[in-house]
């Protein structure tokens, strides 16, 4: 059994302790915008942004925005809030994460979680995700897993709405090791596509949405058939709305 890395296994044992521990809940008039804390500083409380320092030594703080579908855990959070009702701080600015940070981000059409080591989260026009590693990313649709990949850093990009699709798009670096679910076809039951590459770039804004993975792919496994003979410089995954593998393009085999 693969032992989970160094980031994870803080991440894990510090939600035990969030579960277990008593700490201090502040949240704006809607209890749309949550945070949860042992120590805190604030800074600018009235002004049209706020920032809050967020610690939880030995455990994990939590900070949540209903609106924009975001939440963060991490051993400190320090973020910058702003209003979006001209009264009180209920929105995400900025914040950065360490010592272990995990990161959900819902929508109606499912649901992203990304872990690493720290990271940044800043909001423009839209939302970019950065973390630092190791990484994991694993995207959800309906309900079930679509795919999961780990490297050593990720950028991602969200739409600021917790209406719209969780995951606009996402870059990993590696090396990059990823399971995706192959779309069932009739007659033959879904099954998992293993890769590994050096780089994967996720469009959900091309259409029909593509993963494409560059730099030595190798394909670990397809199904039943397990195939561990195929390396190209390039592989295009076609997506459906469900994240699953429709078509499969390998470009210039590999020796």
């Amino acid at each position: 059994m693969k032992r989970p890395s160094a980031a994870i296994a803080i991440i894990l044992l510090a939600a035990l302790c969030l579960a277990q521990q008593k700490l201090n809940t502040m949240t704006d008039s809607t209890k749309s915008f949550i945070l949860r804390f042992r120590d805190f500083s604030l800074t600018n409380p009235s002004g049209p942004v706020s920032h809050i320092d967020l610690a939880n030594p030995g455990g994990l703080v939590y900070a949540a925005s209903k609106k924009q579908g975001i939440e963060l855990y991490a051993p400190h959070l320090s973020i910058d809030a702003i209003s979006t009702n001209a009264k009180e701080a209920n929105a995400i600015r900025h914040a950065a994460a360490s010592g272990g940070v995990r990161v959900i981000r819902t929508a109606p059409t499912g649901r992203s979680e990304m872990t690493g080591s720290s990271g940044t989260y800043t909001v423009a026009s839209a939302a970019k995700l950065v973390l630092n590693g190791p990484v994991k990313l694993t995207d959800e649709s309906a309900g079930s897993p679509s795919f999961s990949a780990t490297g050593s850093l990720l950028t991602a990009n969200f739409e600021n709405s917790a209406s719209s699709t969780p995951l606009k798009s996402a870059v990993l670096s590696g090396p990059v090791n990823v399971t995706i679910r192959q779309a069932a076809s009739p007659g033959k039951p879904g099954s998992d596509v293993k890769l590994s590459a050096a780089r994967l770039i996720l469009d959900h804004n091309a259409s029909p949405p593509t993963m494409v993975l560059s730099g030595g792919v190798r394909v670990h496994g397809i199904g039943a058939a397990g195939s561990t003979n195929m390396s190209f410089q390039e592989m295009v995954l076609t997506l459906n709305d469900r994240d699953e593998v429709v078509k499969i393009s390998g470009n210039g085999a590999v020796r």
